[in-house]
């Protein structure tokens, strides 16, 4: 609620003024003619300045006088009586007051103690912000006082065209009787004290620490941690499928406070994880801006470089898969176990990151860390995707570098540059022009080298052996490298991420590049599986082929004893007729000729039989009619095998003849 204006009461013509006042008095109005009949001095500040230099030559005056008089005159609503307003003013009968020399001690910087109002005026305004903003709402003190600076008094920023920037005018503080941001501090510090106070279950008070850049003298110091991010989140298929909390990496520059880096995914985390969080740390991040489609460029996160030094806690870097990342130049310091103090830089980042703040998001499906009785789980109001979470995550990221620094770090040559420095990502680029020799850009192979994992590839004649995996491309495809390897001797440097199979890179010497390969299984290829995966995959492909080959042992074991069983019952039926075979060929053709002749019989009845849906006879064919009691249908041709055997014969002789 905007307050009352001080100088509606401000008469416009003064009355019973002392001569030098009375002088000064029409001076100005002669001034301030001259102004109004220039209406476009107030369109600029370059205008303004002009202005009131021919003013000031024209009267003789020195041009901050002039400026001073109009500022006056413009805040009491163009009137000139403000210019003489402490001559206005009735006198009022006090103390005795101090005529000779200046007051003692530090002069404010925005506003002069007499433009302050008495704290008992303004301690009202201050208290309900306090509990309205920063109990209520968790804001933090400097954004409570500009919201109580805005909600309550109506001041809003002022803009300076010549500068292209907005600031906040001192003088809107004294006219509107509006406390200043020191003031507003110190009465939420005494709520804050009396609040403690009362409440005799507080954590008691710590000591005075260091701070995380106490001798760190540019940007190139970075932190790096992991955590989970208490959100639940849904699958991008269905909706109605929740695939529970991200894991989110966060990688932050000590000197500016800026966030340099991140990664976002569902998996645990891993050295694979902060391989991914560190390449989006070095590169450029137009690329992730393309990819999540949102409306930014590299110079809103102007964050691709390589540090001098990588503070983390003793888990990834630690780990034997990280061994290889030291080589890189990089100096690694691994803090104390159960020492999260000991990268606080980072750990605030994540709380920063992860705290509820009207201001910013309100992220469906978000839970406590530490729930209490009948919380949410975050799980009924679950509705982001992990796409829609990381663009959402980037912009909270985004928001989170343009909050202001401490304003005692800002250096003097840094105030040059605007209100745009006292920003962390501002700071950051301020800091990487003007205090540089701590910082590098990422090299053409840096990524295979340092951040990929290193093996070796044996060459073959049908592509790239990498862990158990086939790949090829066309480099491996052309005809110097497939006649090198016939023998398969021929090994190539590579380097693979164990989170995809799908594909590895190899060093050629030759040309000083990495090449790219694809696996040869598309399934694998499809899928992009871990590698991990892609080894299970494999052994249950070998317990499947070593499972079906001991079932068809199994099986050929239990159809062996039944064959020898029936071998062994036509053996017995051969010896109990005795006597000798007839070895003559024209035995063997007459008996082949009565064997055709009941084959061909029985496949025509079975036959017929099908056509006419009719089931097969239950007892087999007998070998002589005689002992064949079942009859053919009446449409059927009868044959005995005795007339086939005579036809057969006949066409012997004639084709013989």
């Amino acid at each position: 609620m905007p307050s009352h204006d001080p100088h509606v009461a401000l008469p416009q013509v003064p009355n019973r003024l002392p001569p030098a006042a009375a002088a000064r008095y029409e001076l100005f109005l002669r001034i301030a003619a001259s102004l109004n009949a220039q209406p476009n001095f107030l369109h600029s500040s370059t205008e303004f300045c002009l202005a009131v230099e021919r003013e000031a030559a024209r009267e003789e005056l020195k041009p901050r006088i002039v400026s001073i008089w109009v500022y006056m005159w413009l805040r009491a609503g163009r009137n000139p009586t403000a210019v003489v307003e402490k001559f206005c003013a009735p006198k009022v009968s006090g103390g005795k007051t101090q005529r000779t020399g200046q007051r003692r001690g530090r002069p404010f910087a925005l506003n002069h103690a007499d433009d302050l109002p008495p704290s008992y005026e303004v301690a009202p305004a201050i208290r309900k912000a306090y509990e309205s903003f920063v109990c209520k709402q968790g804001m933090s003190l400097s954004d409570a006082y500009h919201e109580m600076l805005h909600a309550q008094f109506g001041i809003q920023l002022a803009s300076d065209a010549k500068n292209n920037r907005q600031t906040l005018n001192p003088h809107l503080l004294a006219k509107f009787r509006a406390p200043s941001q020191g003031q507003f501090e110190y009465q939420c510090a005494l709520l804050r004290k009396a609040a403690r106070q009362s409440n005799t279950s507080a954590e008691p008070p710590r000591g005075a620490r260091g701070k995380a850049t106490d001798g760190i003298f540019g940007p190139g110091y970075f932190e790096i941690d992991a955590t989970f991010f208490q959100i639940q989140l849904v699958s991008s298929v269905s909706p109605l499928l929740l695939i529970g909390r991200p894991t989110v990496y966060l990688i932050c520059d000590i000197y500016s406070g800026a966030i340099v880096g991140y990664a976002m995914t569902l998996e645990n985390p891993s050295w694979a994880l902060a391989a991914y969080a560190l390449y989006n740390c070095f590169s450029d991040k137009q690329a992730t801006f393309d990819r999540l489609s949102l409306p930014y460029s590299s110079e809103d996160w102007p964050a691709h470089h390589l540090p001098s030094f990588l503070r983390a806690d003793r888990a990834e870097l630690a780990s034997n898969q990280g061994q290889r990342f030291p080589f890189s130049s990089i100096t690694v310091g691994l803090t104390p176990s159960m020492t999260p103090e000991a990268k606080g830089s980072v750990e605030g980042k994540h709380s920063e990151l992860k705290r509820k703040k009207p201001s910013r998001f309100d992220l469906p499906g978000r839970f406590e860390k530490i729930r209490q009785r009948r919380s949410s789980d975050g799980k009924k109001d679950a509705a982001l995707n992990p796409h829609t979470f990381e663009r959402l995550l980037v912009e909270i990221i985004l928001d989170i570098n343009r909050e202001p620094v401490d304003p005692h770090r800002l250096p003097i040559d840094a105030l040059a540059e605007g209100p745009s420095v006292a920003s962390r990502i501002g700071f950051w680029s301020w800091s990487l022009k003007n205090c540089p020799g701590y910082t590098r850009k990422m090299g053409e192979n840096f990524a295979y080298e340092h951040l990929l994992h290193a093996c070796t590839g044996r060459m073959t004649p049908n592509g790239l052996v990498v862990r158990g995996e086939l790949f090829t491309c066309d480099r491996l495809q052309a005809n110097d490298v497939r006649a090198a390897a016939a023998n398969g001797s021929l090994k190539f440097r590579a380097a693979y991420h164990p989170m995809n199979a799908s594909e590895v890179y190899f060093y050629e010497s030759g040309e000083n590049r990495w090449h790219r390969a694809y696996n040869t299984n598309h399934e694998i290829l499809q899928s992009h599986a871990t590698f991990a995966e892609a080894r299970a995959f494999r052994l249950q492909q070998i317990e499947f082929t070593s499972t079906a080959r001991f079932i068809a042992q199994e099986k050929r074991t239990e159809v062996r004893i039944k064959q020898e069983a029936e071998i062994r019952e036509a053996s017995e039926k051969v010896r109990e007729f005795g006597g000798r075979r007839a070895a003559d060929r024209s035995n063997i053709r007459q008996n082949r000729y009565r064997e055709l002749a009941l084959e061909r019989q029985q496949a025509h009845y079975n036959y017929a039989s099908t056509l006419e849906d009719k089931s097969p006879p239950s007892t087999p064919m007998a070998t002589s009619p005689q002992a064949n009691d079942s009859r053919p249908p009446s449409n059927t041709l009868v044959v005995s095998a005795d007339e086939v055997l005579s036809i057969w014969r006949t066409l012997d002789e004639d084709q013989q003849n």
